[in-house]
């Protein structure tokens, strides 16, 4: 019996939660040489990127907080200094002016936020950018950020969906405040928190960061959310401590920890965010008992209650349909019986045979794991005989053996004492 349990960067991943459906990091902008001929704002080195971190909630979910702590610490950095523009950059993306995005490289400052680019603009994925830019090219007061030309990003809007914003704890601006210099903000005592809100116009998908660096990015973000219900959930990218109201979601971290997606596999890894093609070993249920009638060497689950002893140990289970290769409890009986000695032994084990009538068996000799390591096919025997089965060449410990006949199977234990 087997059951069976059932960059462009852009990274876009199917989250199993019902309230957090997709993490996006998306490439928003990558600087050239032309971008490089002002240094108003602070000079941006070509070849830079601006990133975008978008996190997509179900629908009806709204987001409250972003937080780190002793158990989850918040952490953004890069392998490089992260840009932060001094002209009009700010901490959090929504204290941008909507009015000085063509100026210099203030379009491309890195900071936080909940959904805002600026104080007069949503942050949407440039795939969802429907109504044209206002930032780049002919746009731009000096022609920069030429491939912004076409979607900016940007959604205007006339709600502000920030009430009663404040934050409490570390400062981000030690990492995206002006003329800093950092590569990392990570936190164990922060919080940022708004009035709740869903984000109908962009499809709920909420823009949280912005990191413009010539470094590799990485991040562990925490958030809470409210559902439809009321209820609050908490979303942690961190599973080594996990409190009961507390959900981890591994596309909270990035990059990705890839390995086995597949939880019908053995090798299955909650923490892994995306799958490297590790899952190799299906999960089997079923009975590895050697002693029952419905022993399968496949299974790597076993499932007590679904293991048959005959005669008469089958855990209410029926033995015609459970084991179908045995007739009846009878005819097991009637087929043939086997004596083992000595036992345990130090040099051969004589099995004595008494068969109801001729016939062919297999004789199986098993380690203590149900490894095979000594198989011998009888035939054109007697009905009474003895076979002598050599085991010095075995380590000593737990064996079994196990003899199939055309109708049954008898499984015995032995022990090698040598």
């Amino acid at each position: 019996m087997l059951l069976i349990c059932s960059f462009i960067l852009c990274v876009h991943f199917l989250t199993a939660q019902g309230v957090l459906e997709d993490v996006t990091v998306e490439t928003y902008y990558v600087s050239n040489a032309e971008d490089a001929t002002t240094d108003v704002g602070g000079l941006l080195q070509e070849g830079s990127v601006t990133y975008r971190v978008f996190v997509k909630l179900a629908e009806g979910c709204k987001l409250r907080a972003v937080y780190g702590n002793e158990a989850h610490p918040f952490i953004v950095s890069s392998t490089e200094l992260f840009f932060n523009n001094d002209d009009r950059g700010e901490t959090w993306g929504f204290d941008i002016p909507d009015n000085r995005l063509d100026e210099n490289t203030v379009a491309l400052d890195s900071w936080l936020s909940f959904g805002r680019a600026t104080d007069a603009h949503w942050g949407v994925p440039l795939a969802l950018d429907t109504d044209g830019s206002e930032v780049g090219g002919i746009y731009h007061e000096d022609g920069l950020l030429l491939s912004l030309e076409t979607a900016d990003g940007l959604l205007s809007t006339v709600s502000s969906g920030l009430e009663n914003f404040f934050v409490n704890g570390d400062s981000p601006a030690t990492a995206f405040g002006e003329e800093t210099a950092a590569n990392e903000f990570s936190s164990t005592n922060f919080r940022a928190q708004i009035a709740s809100f869903e984000l109908e116009e962009a499809e709920n998908n909420f823009l949280v960061a912005q990191f413009t660096t010539k470094g590799e990015i990485s991040f562990c973000l925490n958030f809470e959310v409210v559902t439809p219900l009321g209820d609050l959930v908490k979303l942690v990218g961190s599973d080594e401590i996990l409190n009961e109201d507390e959900e981890f979601s591994p596309f909270l971290k990035f990059p990705l920890q890839c390995g086995c997606t597949d939880p019908d596999y053995l090798e299955y890894d909650q923490a892994a965010g995306c799958d490297n093609g590790s899952c190799s070993t299906l999960i089997v249920f079923g009975c590895n008992d050697l002693e029952a009638c419905n022993y399968n060497p496949n299974v790597n689950f076993n499932v007590p209650d679904l293991c048959c002893i005959l005669p008469d140990n089958c855990d209410g289970l029926d033995p015609d349909i459970i084991c179908p290769s045995v007739v009846s409890v009878e005819e097991l009986n009637k087929a043939f019986s086997t004596a083992i000695y000595p036992n345990p032994t130090r040099g051969n084990l004589m099995v004595d045979f008494a068969l109801a009538k001729a016939q062919p068996l297999v004789v199986y000799v098993l380690n203590s794991v149900g490894e095979i390591i000594y198989e011998l096919n009888v035939k054109n025997q007697s009905a009474i005989f003895t076979l002598s089965i050599e085991t010095k060449k075995y380590s000593n410990g737990l064996y079994f053996l196990m003899i199939q006949s055309e109708s049954s199977m008898q499984n015995s234990r032995f022990v090698i004492a040598n």
